[in-house]
């Protein structure tokens, strides 16, 4: 995070060197007071100040901040502005714009990761949380999956570099009419599109027809074999977990949705991943995602 101590949407192309990019972002050369800017996070933030200006009365100081910051607001590098009010303003993620097209990445000039843009992993947040009380209002069993229960169980929100959330639901609602009167509702109350990819095997929940934030869910099914039971999906990154490791579900506050996780979450994660418990930097990426090693 730098601090810009100034008073106040900038395009990549006007700065014309890795090095000026590296002094745009610099908290060395300016000292600016009436705004912060975190990175990682695509967001400015106003200070509350009885004044807007910089902490040197030198006036060409002062003109360096006031111009940074325009160069700032002029950017695709801020998606979120917190005002000294704090309301928010998210610039883009409506349901007639398009998903912001950036997503987390390694700076290698800022030496840090910046995740993916703040409004895009709430509008993820806002589909879960309709989807989410809609099947518990009918009672249906359902569980994040994959790299959301790896967020819960680290601080219990949703991974700040992901670009979607994971569900499972139990196989015996899939494709029931009551099934379908949930995917109606979602399109006629909430205005989201959902559709069905991999010839039917998975369910996918759009923003909007515009908006591609998207919320993606598989159905499990229960496999017994004598005195063991299984669940599995059809999904080719899932590896049979034992019941108990997901069953009874339990009822937990994910980035303040309230939904379900798998019981124990550690063995579960286990057998899907080695070293979950560490954050990405997004050195490496995979069709969009970031990884633990280049592929």
């Amino acid at each position: 995070m730098f601090h810009l101590n100034s008073c106040a949407p900038f395009t990549v192309t006007d700065i014309n060197s890795k090095q000026e990019y590296k002094n745009f972002f610099s908290t060395e050369e300016l000292h600016c007071k009436s705004f912060v800017y975190d990175a990682s996070e695509w967001t400015l933030t106003y200070q509350k100040l009885n004044e807007t200006r910089c902490e040197s009365s030198n006036i060409k100081n002062e003109f360096k901040c006031k111009k940074k910051l325009l160069k700032l607001l002029n950017s695709n590098s801020v998606k979120r502005i917190v005002y000294s009010n704090n309301s928010v303003e998210n610039r883009g993620c409506t349901k007639n714009t398009a998903r912001c097209k950036e997503s987390a990445y390694f700076d290698t000039t800022l030496k840090q990761r910046i995740n993916t843009p703040p409004c895009c992993r709430e509008k993820l947040l806002e589909i879960l949380n309709h989807f989410s009380k809609e099947l518990q209002e009918l009672h249906i069993s359902h569980m994040l999956a994959f790299g959301s229960v790896i967020g819960w169980a680290r601080n219990g929100k949703m991974v700040p570099y992901d670009n979607d959330i994971d569900l499972i639901l139990n196989r015996e609602f899939w494709k029931t009419p009551l099934f379908y009167n949930v995917m109606n509702k979602l399109k006629t109350k909430y205005g989201y599109k959902t559709f069905f990819a991999d010839d039917g095997a998975k369910l996918r929940i759009r923003y909007s027809p515009t908006n591609y934030n998207t919320i993606e869910a598989w159905p499990f099914e229960i496999i017994k074999r004598g005195n063991i039971a299984e669940v599995s999906i059809p999904h080719y990154g899932w590896k049979k977990q034992p019941f108990e490791n997901l069953f009874p579900e339990r009822y937990v506050s994910f980035d303040n949705v309230m939904t379900f996780v798998p019981r124990d979450t550690n063995s579960y994660l286990n057998i899907l991943y080695t070293n979950w418990t560490s954050e990405l930097d997004c050195s490496f990426k995979k069709d969009n995602k970031c990884v633990s090693i280049r592929n």
